[in-house]
């Protein structure tokens, strides 16, 4: 079942410029995806707001997102946001089943 109805959708891909995103001074590492996270939210918001629905879209070849849409180097395709009217309702059920417990991933004082 397609998650959209069909032609009513629009995707948004979400590129931070790399060279200009803070990093971290003790090892280099770049916030980017800290950033996208913080783009997102709103528009995902925004979006519930209008009773449209969205989906976070990580699974793509970033070598042919850089070609088919001429993004530059010093830009990474993070993820795409796809917004438009939900083809049927959410189904909580596999929710359940798929996330992880959270006694499993988050940790207080200590490990």
């Amino acid at each position: 079942m397609p998650l959209f109805q069909n032609n009513l959708s629009k995707s948004k891909i979400i590129n931070p410029k790399i060279d200009f995103s803070w990093k971290r001074p003790h090892d280099e590492k770049t916030i980017a995806e800290i950033d996208v996270s913080i783009v997102n939210d709103p528009m995902m918001l925004q979006a519930t707001e209008l009773d449209l629905g969205t989906c976070w879209i990580c699974y793509f070849d970033a070598k042919v997102m850089r070609t088919e849409f001429k993004i530059p180097d010093n830009y990474e395709p993070i993820n795409i946001l796809a917004i438009g009217y939900a083809s049927s309702e959410p189904s909580l059920e596999k929710h359940d089943t798929l996330r992880q417990k959270i006694e499993d991933t988050v940790w207080y004082e200590t490990f």
